[in-house]
């Protein structure tokens, strides 16, 4: 696996952006690119749903009635408090009750995946089939964000996992806006290709980590959401958000190394600039606990992440 960085600066999105060389392409992605209505957008509830699971002061009774107004959320709760993962003495079918067996923070994650599968709900088979793919790569990231979180202590507050759900939401939206052009342009499955934004750039004048930033904006998600989104790729670029972002640098690399080889072997924690640039923040005691817990904890979150995909796809 290539772990090369991307020296090259992103181009912005502004108005005055030359055309790509594909003119469709771009065309396709920067046309009303500025107005919110034209871009995918999370539902209302999968965004309160991200804003309590991130905040301190909330409530399993907010959390609990924010996810009331959703019905296919809340038949995703009740289903993964009923899982192997959860599962206790018995049944549950009261919705209070299922938020609390699967607790505050693991009903914020759940709902906050499903809310991103709602943004390619309806659009053509083949569409949602790409976009799927980004969707379990992505919560395979969140997931391991948290536990590495975790492990590593990091003064976080839960943002890591809804970081790590939209790191990739620019290829979301590219796959939404130009589906035909996106699908056509042979992009590598997972986004540790060390030509990907190249190609990207290529095709449709700009790449998804610019992309997405704007759509994080558009949709009034946190600055240091918008800044993971734009520099997963660079995280030593980073100044606002450098030790959130390069959490996640290191958790995409990591997952993009075990849906490649299927095991943790070859991956070299020296060689990712996410865990180079954590590293110049954070004592060395911390970065050996992590190695060390390392196997175990990618594991859990192979079994964490395969249950709350049962839960969003039923």
């Amino acid at each position: 696996m290539s772990l090369t960085l991307f020296a090259r600066r992103r181009p912005s999105v502004a108005a005055d952006t030359p055309p790509p060389r594909s003119f469709s392409a771009g065309q396709k992605l920067f046309q009303n690119l500025d107005q919110v209505e034209s871009l995918p957008h999370l539902s209302d509830t999968a965004v309160q749903a991200m804003t309590l699971a991130n905040s301190a002061d909330s409530t399993l009774v907010e959390m609990t009635n924010v996810i009331r107004r959703d019905g296919m959320m809340a038949a995703a709760v009740l289903k993964l408090a009923n899982s192997a993962v959860y599962r206790g003495s018995g049944e549950v079918t009261d919705l209070a009750q299922a938020v609390v067996r699967i607790g505050f923070k693991g009903c914020g994650q759940l709902v906050s995946g499903i809310g991103m599968k709602s943004i390619y709900h309806g659009h053509p088979p083949a569409v949602q089939a790409g976009c799927e793919s980004i969707l379990k790569h992505s919560l395979f990231v969140a997931t391991l964000a948290a536990a590495v979180r975790r492990v590593l202590f990091l003064d976080l507050n839960g943002e890591e996992f809804t970081a790590g759900l939209l790191h990739d939401i620019g290829r979301v939206v590219m796959c939404c806006k130009a589906a035909d052009e996106y699908l056509a342009a042979g992009l590598p499955e997972h986004d540790d290709a060390a030509d990907l934004l190249a190609i990207e750039r290529e095709a449709f004048g700009s790449d998804h980590c610019a992309v997405g930033s704007l759509f994080a904006v558009k949709n009034n998600l946190p600055t240091r959401i918008a800044r993971v989104i734009l520099n997963h790729h660079e995280p030593a670029a980073e100044r606002e958000h450098r030790q959130l972002v390069a959490l996640i640098a290191l958790c995409d690399a990591l997952a993009n190394h075990m849906q490649l080889h299927h095991n943790l072997t070859g991956f070299d924690p020296d060689a990712d600039a996410g865990y180079g640039t954590l590293a110049t923040t954070l004592d060395a005691d911390r970065f050996a606990r992590l190695r060390d817990q390392l196997p175990k904890v990618v594991v859990h979150c192979l079994k964490e992440t395969r249950s709350m995909l049962r839960s969003i796809y039923g």
